[in-house]
């Protein structure tokens, strides 16, 4: 908590800082409320006493929990910026995305590791001091250390994220792709069960979609494959693999690198996004499907779903890339690294 305490009003004061260093950003209401909302957890913190007893410890970490809710708009803010921005032609020019993409990497980077400090604190203080009442079971102490499951199955994970995703697509086509896991299914690492769901889910949902969109005509859908595998990595570390490969017919060569800006998206119409959700870019995968799952972004159209899913990976000692077939499918490749 002491450290706590410290230190995000320093990163809080960054980020204000940067967001201030924009151009034009009191101009651009989307930034002035996103500034405001660090600027003001910057002055709560920097004012609160905090005391070191049971007490003092509970309050802060409700203020802690307020914060999240507070910050929980930030993604939909910045979302809704790149949306006006393209609206508005101001990212036609190539160094404008450019700085655009290199800006957003580092915001969302010091975003997500802000986030696990506070998340992490948070679990811990749940374990060690839990709520009145309740008593926290001892084969869950053993299996967790904050939001770290020690032993973390990835195919449970990615199980739950499909389940997720192919409900979604049901909803909006009435049939979805099964998912088809092989390899080695008993594989686990110490990780964040969270972020993988996240990005598993992010890339089932648009292989489910683009594989439902392309062969609409059929009856039946070819599966959505999934792939386990583990292997021994550079000095000594284990390395776990996942590849989820689909039938979607995928992306095309010139737009395949433009995936991973936060500038890039497929819809044309932003407006009437969800009223032409089905009707365009059959087979390129790319709608972000609205998702009611706390573990999973709810945004739209706006492109972030596979950039912030590379940013989660690597920001935990792991890699996504992408292979595309174009005309038949597309394979992405997680990779993980465990000491």
């Amino acid at each position: 908590a002491e450290f706590l305490h410290s230190e995000l009003p320093i990163r809080y004061a960054r980020r204000t800082m940067a967001l201030e260093s924009s151009p034009d950003w009191m101009l651009t209401p989307n930034l002035t409320r996103v500034r405001d909302m660090y600027f003001q957890s910057f002055q709560d913190l920097r004012s609160w006493k905090l005391h070191q007893d049971a007490e003092g410890l509970k309050k802060f970490n409700e203020y802690l929990n307020m914060l999240k809710i507070r910050q929980a708009g930030v993604v939909p803010q910045m979302g809704g910026l790149v949306m006006d921005l393209r609206q508005r032609g101001a990212l036609c020019d190539e160094s404008r995305k450019k700085y655009l993409n290199e800006s957003f990497d580092k915001f969302f980077k010091a975003r997500i590791s802000t986030e696990l400090l506070v998340g992490q604190h948070l679990a811990l203080c749940q374990l060690l001091h839990p709520p009145e009442g309740q008593k926290m079971d001892e084969d869950f102490t053993d299996r967790w250390v904050g939001l770290v499951q020690k032993q973390c199955f990835p195919a449970q994970v990615v199980e739950d994220a499909a389940m997720h995703a192919a409900a979604l697509c049901e909803r909006q086509f009435g049939k979805a792709p099964d998912l088809q896991m092989e390899g080695e299914l008993d594989v686990s690492f110490s990780y964040f069960p969270d972020q993988l769901y996240y990005i598993a889910f992010e890339i089932l949902k648009n292989a489910m979609r683009a594989t439902t969109e392309r062969h609409a005509h059929k009856e039946d859908l070819p599966p959505v494959r999934v792939v386990f595998s583990r292997g021994k990595g550079d000095q000594g570390k284990s390395n776990v693999a996942i590849m989820i490969q689909d039938e979607g017919g995928g992306i095309p060569h010139k737009i395949l690198d433009k995936v991973w800006e936060y500038s890039f998206t497929t819809v044309k119409h932003e407006d009437d996004f969800h009223d032409k959700l089905g009707k365009q870019h059959a087979g390129t995968g790319f709608y972000q499907v609205n998702a009611g799952d706390s573990r999973a972004d709810p945004l739209a159209g706006l492109g972030f779903g596979l950039p912030l899913s590379r940013l989660y990976a690597r920001s935990f000692g792991g890699d996504l890339t992408l292979m595309s077939l174009e005309g038949w499918g597309t394979s992405a490749y997680l990779h993980f690294f465990n000491n």
